[in-house]
């Protein structure tokens, strides 16, 4: 569970991304036996950025509920990133690989928001992208199939109709804007 949503998928980054900096701390491993200081500073510093490249890429997290869009980078302070995207806020999510990642089963996912195309997330190297932009983009459609809601009539009172509309809102499947349009369209319909 994720928010109280259940989760319908989660993206990591693949192994392959590990294999250079698993190398780079080795080489620095064996550089620090030698007994030479500029090999031991060389080997001291290879272990660090490796170990640091291989912990930054086990921190990235893309999550997927019912309602949310959950992505997650960075372990230092400055470099962490967290964002929470409304599945209502995408206009499409779309995998792109190489001839490397259709071998290996990774790819670049990019996840276009509905302000347009300037508001994108992306992320490198994920593993089964195209399987967690099939589910992004399913969870697009299914929202965007369901027929309007000024379209559909009173379920009850106004008071329950307009907290009904406050609880959509705040779950994210409103903006402001449409519900200060529906609140206007019911209390039309009141006078």
């Amino acid at each position: 569970m994720k928010g109280g949503y259940s989760i319908i998928f989660q993206g990591r980054k693949h192994w392959s991304v590990y294999i250079i900096p698993s190398f780079m701390c080795l080489l620095g491993l064996a550089f620090l036996t030698i007994p030479s200081d500029g090999w031991r500073f060389l080997g001291g510093g290879l272990l660090l950025i490796g170990g640091g490249k291989i912990l930054s890429a086990a921190s990235v997290r893309w999550t997927l509920t019912e309602e949310f869009l959950y992505i997650k980078k960075g372990v230092l302070p400055w470099t962490k990133t967290e964002l929470t995207v409304p599945v209502s806020y995408i206009y499409e999510c779309f995998a792109q690989f190489g001839m490397l990642g259709h071998l290996l089963g990774f790819g670049n996912l990019v996840v276009r928001r509905t302000e347009g195309v300037t508001t994108q997330v992306t992320e490198t190297s994920i593993a089964h992208a195209k399987q967690l932009a099939g589910h992004i983009n399913q969870l697009v459609f299914d929202r965007t199939q369901k027929p309007p809601l000024h379209s559909q009539p009173l379920q009850g009172s106004p008071s329950e109709e307009l907290e009904r509309l406050g609880q959509l809102r705040d779950k994210g499947e409103l903006t402001s804007d449409e519900y200060e349009k529906l609140k206007k369209h019911i209390m039309d319909r009141i006078d």
